[in-house]
C-alpha cells in the first residue's frame, strides 16, 4: 500500500515538474526574441525612415557651439 502510494505520487510528481519545465523553456526562448517578435506582431509603433537629410553626428556637434 505504501510503496504503491510513493510510486503514484513520484509518478505524478514527475510529470507536473516536466510540464513545468517545458512551460519555462518555452517562455525563456520567447523572451530571447522579445524585440524581433514585438517589432513582427505592433508594426505600427515602430515607424520606418523619415523623409528628410540625415546629418553626421560630428557635424550636428559642430554646429551646437
Amino acid at each position: 500500500m505504501t510503496r504503491a502510494l510513493f510510486v503514484w505520487l513520484h509518478r505524478w510528481t514527475r510529470l507536473l515538474m516536466a510540464a513545468f519545465l517545458i512551460i519555462v523553456g518555452l517562455t525563456g526562448s520567447l523572451l530571447a526574441f522579445w524585440g524581433e517578435l514585438n517589432h513582427w506582431l505592433t508594426p505600427e509603433l515602430f515607424p520606418g525612415p523619415r523623409p528628410g537629410v540625415e546629418f553626421d553626428p560630428a557635424k550636428l556637434a559642430r554646429h551646437g557651439r
